[in-house]
């Protein structure tokens, strides 16, 4: 039987696609199956054969191994030349055709996929194991670079699929999203998420950050959210569920996205033109003002917070509601076991208040009292929140 001799860079090619590392660089060997031929190569010492037949490779510090190598190459000056090579990487089936440098030379080889699913993809990219997508993407990719400086550029893109943030909050699953997009570039031992887009109940999602698989917990993903529909969103949450409407804007960043119990989201959010209504909350301010406020259609709202201990624990910094006749601003923490415990301003019209129903003296009692202003302690729980006038204001 005539030997089948291999050459190295096929390997790194193949590898590179989803490794990405530059892991094949620094070792000396890899362990390479031509057909059911096993077999050790040295780099050092590496030689080339003309074809790959069903053909897999395992790399060291890479645990996911190439499998089902299959295609035809021609050895030229300074590259190799590569004709329709197939092979698999986990559940993902890919092809690639192009040119491989060696040594200092640039290499030009393009690979793709009609079905590259997003479990495969959270894998061999951890910094978007925060989320999951129930799709197949289709799939293109260029590599340029050097064998020791390889550049991969890498576009998915998903027509319709199911969005899930659980790790988040559990009532964040199968949302359906649209016109999904995902460009990822390799470069110096980075993942640079240039952008991951899609369309969410009726607004749009943009995410991207850099990813360093040297120092995972150090990863900052950036995700805004624009003209997202509130209502739709909070339909998900049963305590919310029917009570809040408008349009919601969020600047968010996802800090350590690969665990969930080490996750954290912050940042702020605003909310535009709706109402907020049947709120245990919202009545019994309205109980201690003495005014109607058991559905209050407000003009903005915004303000900043942090999410963490498995969306579980949420603190809340200026948290501005404005409407045109009362103006209500808090700051405090809802922990894990959803105790309460927070200050709120509430600022209202002097007309509004103290349940005046006759208009003529509501209008003079304005004028003598335009503006109220009251410091509240809010403590309880969120079934039960409890407010009580704070005399030390």
């Amino acid at each position: 039987m005539k030997e089948k001799r291999f050459y190295l860079l096929p390997a790194l090619v193949c590898s590179l696609v989803f490794v990405c590392t530059g892991a094949l660089a620094a070792s000396k060997t890899v362990e390479v199956a031509p057909g059911k031929a096993a077999m050790a190569v040295d780099i050092a010492k590496a030689l080339f054969f003309s074809e790959f037949s069903d053909a897999s490779i395992s790399i060291p510090n890479f645990k996911y191994p190439i499998n089902q190598i299959n295609g035809k190459f021609k050895l030229e000056d300074g590259f190799t030349q590569f004709e329709a090579v197939t092979f698999k990487v986990l559940g993902s089936e890919l092809k690639g055709y192009g040119r491989v440098a060696k040594g200092s030379g640039s290499h030009d080889f393009h690979v793709s996929s009609d079905a590259v699913s997003y479990a495969d993809i959270k894998k061999l990219i951890p910094a978007l194991a925060a989320f999951d997508i129930k799709g197949v993407f289709k799939f293109d990719c260029a590599v340029s670079g050097t064998t020791d400086a390889p550049v991969v550029d890498a576009k998915f893109d998903l027509s319709g699929a199911g969005f899930d943030f659980s790790s988040l909050r559990s009532e964040l699953k199968d949302i359906d999203i649209s016109a999904v997009k995902l460009r990822v570039v390799f470069s110096g031992g980075r993942y640079d998420i240039k952008k991951m887009s899609f369309n969410f109940l009726d607004g749009t999602v943009e995410l991207a950050g850099l990813f360093d698989p040297d120092k995972t917990s150090e990863t900052v993903l950036d995700l805004k959210g624009a003209k997202i529909d509130a209502e739709k969103l909070f339909s998900r949450f049963q305590r919310q569920a029917g009570k809040i409407t408008g349009l919601l804007e969020t600047d968010l960043k996802i800090k350590n996205p690969e665990t969930a119990a080490g996750m954290v989201v912050e940042g702020s959010l605003s909310m535009q033109n709706g109402v907020l209504k049947d709120f245990d909350f919202l009545k019994k301010l309205g109980d201690k003002l003495r005014m109607p406020i058991e559905k209050l259609k407000y003009e903005h709202i915004s303000g900043d917070f942090s999410v963490s201990a498995n969306g579980r624990r949420i603190s809340f910094k200026d948290l501005v509601v404005t409407s045109n006749f009362i103006k209500l601003k808090s700051t405090g923490v809802i922990d894990e076991n959803k105790a309460v415990k927070a200050k709120l301003f509430a600022e209202a019209a002097g007309g509004s208040i103290g349940g005046i129903k006759n208009q003529k003296l509501a209008a003079i009692f304005k004028k003598v009292i335009s503006r109220v202003k009251l410091n509240f302690i809010v403590s309880g729980t969120t079934d039960n929140p409890k407010l009580e006038l704070d005399l030390g204001q």
